[in-house]
């Protein structure tokens, strides 16, 4: 005997539910993981070309002895590579291990799961640990190859970028003697500068995008609450439910399913509004439709677009003209004339699906209701990704020491370029604070400039990466805005570690004897 009334699975919220809200997280650990392997490229880089440089003299020697370009690449590529191999299997290791029960924990104080069973994830074994290797092998093999082309005899000079030296930069005699010397030591490390100013930008991006959702889904809260359409949206079971209250009006709604080529599946209050309506204070010509604000922002529509929308789990469409924007940002909606409304879903004239109110609608039966949306609603998106909230808490206290980290290799290796230079002003007699104004004064401007700038186009890239990549994988809209403290936190942070790295060099230079100092300079 088959069951009267049932609910199938594609169906059941109990089922779907929490898979379907996990799209956000997946996308947003996705784009994070993306920064960091940019940002491994990029230290990969700097890395090799920095060792190259300082065995260039045995490279040369090697090379004048008969080895060929092949067997010096397979030397200086078995190392990173086996170190990133060994860094990957003991991430994996550590993932299905210590780190599980951190991670589970996180969507276990969010969802209602039951009892759940650890399965290795193919995807991110390939994302995580097969993608890392593989751009080490990539970016160690690129730049190796690169250097090789330089002929022995350069290497024996020294010489690791088979191009001519440059001419100095002619500066005006004018100039005092410390100012002159400051500008030489920044053109002779104008190089190192840009290698630094694109580190920064690489780290400055993981680390802000690692501290701007908490203060973005606080903004977003607010935000959503004030374009509310109304304190009570009721949906009722039948047009044949009244209120007596006459501040109540009744609305049409109906929800179908976008079809935007490169974005994934999502849900559309569709609402017939009528004329004059007190709740939706815009102008809506006949024939054509408002969007709220955020279903405009997500998927880049224009005044003119088009829409097509579908009936959800059927192949009917219906394409939509948009005329503007209406500034609402809780959910993805379309709001069209009532009577239009009425004509394209073939309704009678009398036919309504609920009641926008600014109160309680005390006189309606609680059975005659099928939903009640209400102010604290409007940030319901946020409660959901309260599993992402906590994600990203860990991530920022990994993107914090991963620009630290990325900050000191950076500035020491600017320093450590010129510690033969600073020694040998030492053994000429400058004190240590002439020694840091000559020196230091010019990477620290380098520093400073490199932040400043680097936060509008952290902003640009991370407002790039949310509309041409997160929007397009996930369900729902969170708007894209990034707090101003973000950008002073982490100019603030750069700013610290750098200075904390100057000073570590500089101390480090003055237990250099003078006689190593002129050893090494003479090599």
């Amino acid at each position: 005997m088959f069951p009267k009334d049932y609910i199938p699975q594609y169906l059941n919220m109990a089922i779907t539910f929490t898979g379907d809200d996990m799209s956000s997280d997946k996308a947003t650990v996705i784009l994070m993981l993306y920064i960091m392997l940019v940002i491994l490229a990029f230290v990969f880089a700097i890395t090799m070309s920095n060792t190259i440089s300082k065995e260039a003299g045995a490279i040369g020697t090697l090379r004048a002895s008969g080895y060929s370009r092949g067997e010096m690449i397979r030397h200086y590529l078995v190392l990173p590579v086996a170190v990133t191999a060994l860094g990957a299997a003991a991430g994996n290791l550590l993932g299905y291990t210590v780190f599980e029960d951190l991670f589970v924990n996180v969507y276990y104080t969010t969802y209602s799961l039951v009892t759940y069973q650890t399965l290795m994830n193919g995807e991110a074994f390939l994302l995580t640990t097969v993608s890392s290797v593989v751009l080490m092998l990539v970016i160690n093999v690129f730049m190796l190859v690169r250097k090789m082309r330089i002929r022995p005899i350069d290497f024996l000079r020294g010489e690791s970028t088979g191009r001519a030296r440059k001419r100095a930069v002619r500066l005006s005699p004018k100039l005092p003697f410390l100012s002159r010397f400051g500008l030489r030591v920044f053109f002779q490390n104008l190089g190192s500068y840009v290698v630094l100013f694109v580190g920064i930008l690489f780290g400055g991006t993981l680390a802000v995008f690692g501290m701007m959702f908490g203060p973005m889904f606080e903004d977003y809260s607010v935000l959503a609450k004030e374009t509310m359409v109304s304190d009570y949206q009721y949906i009722v079971k039948s047009d044949r439910v009244v209120t007596a209250d006459p501040q109540a009006e009744k609305f049409c709604l109906t929800s179908l399913d976008t079809d935007v080529k490169g974005y994934v599946k999502d849900g559309v209050s569709v609402y017939g509004i009528q004329e004059d309506s007190d709740y939706i204070k815009a102008d809506i010509p006949a024939g054509e439709v408002l969007v709220s604000e955020s279903m405009m922002k997500k998927f880049g529509f224009a005044p003119g677009d088009e829409v097509t929308l579908k009936e959800p789990y059927s192949t009917k469409t219906y394409t939509f003209r948009i005329a503007g924007d209406y500034p609402y940002l809780a959910s993805l909606a379309v709001y069209m004339p009532r009577a239009d409304y009425l004509e394209l879903f073939d309704k009678s004239e009398d036919y309504f699906t609920g009641y926008f109110s600014n109160r309680a609608l005390d006189d309606i039966d609680e059975e005659d209701i099928a939903a009640t949306i209400m102010l604290q609603d409007a940030t319901k998106i946020v409660d959901q990704l309260s599993s992402l909230i906590g994600f990203m808490d860990l991530f920022m206290y990994f993107s914090v020491i991963m620009f630290l980290l990325l900050m000191f290799l950076l500035t020491k290796q600017v320093i450590e370029k010129n510690a033969k230079s600073i020694a040998m002003t030492k053994i000429l007699g400058f004190r240590s604070g002439e020694i840091a104004r000559l020196y230091l004064l010019a990477t620290s401007a380098a520093v400073l400039i490199s932040l400043l700038l680097s936060v509008p186009l952290i902003r640009a890239l991370l407002e790039f990466a949310f509309r041409y990549y997160l929007y397009t994988k996930m369900s729902g809209y969170i708007p894209y805005m990034i707090s101003d403290l973000c950008f002073v936190k982490m100019v603030v942070m750069g700013l610290v570690s750098y200075f904390v790295v100057a000073a570590v060099m500089l101390f480090k230079i003055k237990r250099i004897p003078m006689g190593e100092a002129l050893k090494a300079q003479n090599m």
